[in-house]
């Protein structure tokens, strides 16, 4: 899950604000919408784990809907399977107590040039 805050300069004390939030993946651009609320804080959850996804906001107040904010991008945490996992160049294995991490070096470079 993400989690993300908005802030906002109301015009006036009197006026209700909203805000609506979507979401998508970047790998297929498909919207989705968290909905209005007048919440500061708003969670995707049960997003795609080690996912890139993109995010926009907007205002709505009794005056109408603002522009679409410029496009925020997130990744979604790599979740453990069997106590570890991998990723582009390493992967990592986990204990209650220890977590062990392994690298691979680039082509040519030896444990004497680390």
């Amino acid at each position: 899950r993400i989690r993300l805050a908005m802030s906002s300069s109301f015009s006036s004390p009197f006026n209700k604000e909203l805000f609506e939030m979507e979401w998508a993946p970047m790998e297929n651009g498909t919207w989705t919408s968290l909905g209005e609320s007048d919440l500061s804080q708003r969670t995707a959850a049960r997003l795609k784990a080690d996912t890139d996804f993109k995010f926009r906001v907007r205002a709505v107040n009794n005056k109408g809907k603002s522009r679409w904010s410029h496009e925020l991008y997130a990744r979604s945490k790599i979740e453990p399977v069997n106590g570890g996992g991998s990723g582009p160049g390493f992967s990592w294995e986990q204990t209650p107590v220890d977590v062990s991490i392994t690298f691979q070096l680039p082509p040519g470079v030896t444990k004497r040039d680390l």
